[in-house]
């Protein structure tokens, strides 16, 4: 619902006009020209102009206000559903049906015998005088009948086992108010309207007629123009370009989030000691083959004082985190110096055996240094044991330590190696050990 009179000018209009000449009509003390009445009036004065002139002013401020709150509430939601057009030939319509049927029907009322079924039925001024209060009560009630037709409750309210609406309490509630303002005569103006209105919507021969009529357009331009200066124009409201801020998360939806993220936490901790714990058994089984001692597993590393159970970013500047890790390094080394000795000695049995006489393939053929044939598999591990074997200090990250990462894993892309040492607070050995455990436990890691 658009507050405001935005796409109803008729609305405003009714309003405007009908307060305007209320309040003229009082001051000049023209009301008693304003009601229609049968007898003497128009019998035997022939003031059929009052037929135009008792719908456009109420009698008294009491009907202005009301009549004022309804069009308002009721009014505009109607003409934005039938659109300005069609709400003006509608307007026109009725209020021509309806006054030439309230004409015939005084003229009815005052001719029929005074008899008592007569005088039990209608009240006196509609029986003697034919007379209907002044007052825009036709529109009034011709657009109530559409309202109830076409547009819902928006809320509905229970009192006691009875349904209540937000249209019984703010349109029907001033309509019953309207009806009963003048007993002898309203709810006849009132019932003959909402007749009219009936007719109108429904689906008999003349209705369809009536239904599909439209004010021409050269009309209705020439009205709105001289008539746009008195109404003016309202624009439909400027809506908040801002979205909405999100409703406070509750106790338990910022309980079940911080179980979310501990349970992550936990999670990434059990996949870091699974991929620790792999490579520690590939190592193992390296160390068994080339005659070296098993390493100690991670529980015997972590009771000894060897693997740190968390690195936390507040464990990672304290000295006995960095003694760990020079603790690790140092193992690491005595680890790829023992592996390197042992592959050094079988290249050498090997070169010697060629050299015997045996078929010579390869770098071997060429004499070469194993180390110094394949830089990417021995002459890497040189290049890892000089890192390792340097000493631990914790730096910044620096385009010299990626070049020996580079040079330690040619196969990695810059980037993850430039994570790697993120990660590792700017150290070497640390971040040589991520990497390891990554590959380590990848599946598409290079053999």
């Amino acid at each position: 619902m658009v507050s405001g009179f935005a796409h109803a000018p008729i609305s405003k209009g009714l309003i405007v006009t009908t307060a305007i000449s209320t309040v003229v009509l009082s001051v000049f003390r023209f009301k008693p020209y304003t009601h229609l009445q049968v007898v003497p009036h128009l019998s035997v004065h022939g003031q059929y102009w009052r037929l135009v002139a008792h719908h456009v002013a109420f009698a008294n401020a009491s009907e202005l206000f009301l009549a004022t709150l309804f069009f308002y509430t009721a009014s505009r939601e109607v003409e934005r559903r039938f659109g300005t057009l069609k709400f003006a030939s509608f307007l026109a319509i009725t209020l021509c049906l309806y006054t030439a049927l309230v004409f015939v029907l005084l003229v009815l009322f005052t001719s029929l015998p005074d008899a008592w079924p007569v005088r039990v039925l209608l009240p006196a001024p509609l029986r003697v005088q034919g007379r209907t209060p002044s007052g825009p009560f036709a529109p009034l009630f011709v657009i109530l009948y559409q309202h109830a037709r076409i547009v819902p409750d928006r809320w509905v309210i229970r009192i006691g086992s009875v349904y209540v609406g937000d249209r019984a309490i703010q349109i029907w509630s001033l309509a019953l108010l309207l009806i009963l303002s003048q007993p002898s005569m309203t709810p006849f103006v009132g019932l003959l309207a909402m007749a009219t209105s009936a007719l109108y919507r429904s689906d008999l021969l003349l209705s369809s007629s009536l239904k599909s009529y439209r004010i021409p357009k050269r009309l209705y331009r020439v009205l709105a123009y001289l008539l746009s200066g008195l109404v003016g124009s309202t624009r439909t409201p400027t809506r908040s370009w801002r979205a909405e801020p999100p409703p406070p998360p509750s106790f338990r939806a910022r309980q079940a989030r911080r179980e979310q993220m501990q349970s992550a936490i936990d999670g990434a901790r059990d996949e870091r000691a699974r991929r620790t714990s792999a490579v520690l058994q590939s190592v193992g089984g390296l160390r068994m083959r080339f005659g070296a001692a098993a390493p100690p597993s991670p529980g015997e590393r972590r009771s000894t004082g060897i693997l740190p159970t968390t690195r936390g970013g507040d464990e990672a500047g304290t000295a006995s985190t960095r003694a760990e890790r020079v603790r690790t390094d140092e193992m690491i080394g005595e680890l790829l110096q023992s592996m390197l000795q042992r592959t050094r000695s079988e290249f050498s049995d090997g070169r010697d055996a060629n050299a015997a006489g045996a078929p010579r393939t390869g770098s071997s053929a060429a004499g070469a240094d194993p180390g110094d044939a394949q830089p990417g598999s021995h002459g890497a591990l040189r290049d890892l044991l000089a890192q390792l074997t340097q000493p631990h200090p914790d730096t910044a990250i620096t385009e010299p330590s990626i070049r020996a990462l580079q040079a330690m894993f040619p196969h990695l892309p810059r980037s993850t190696l430039v994570e790697a040492l993120q990660q590792s607070n700017g150290s070497q050995p640390d971040a040589v050990e991520r990497l390891l455990i990554d590959s380590a436990a990848s599946p598409t890691a290079p053999g």
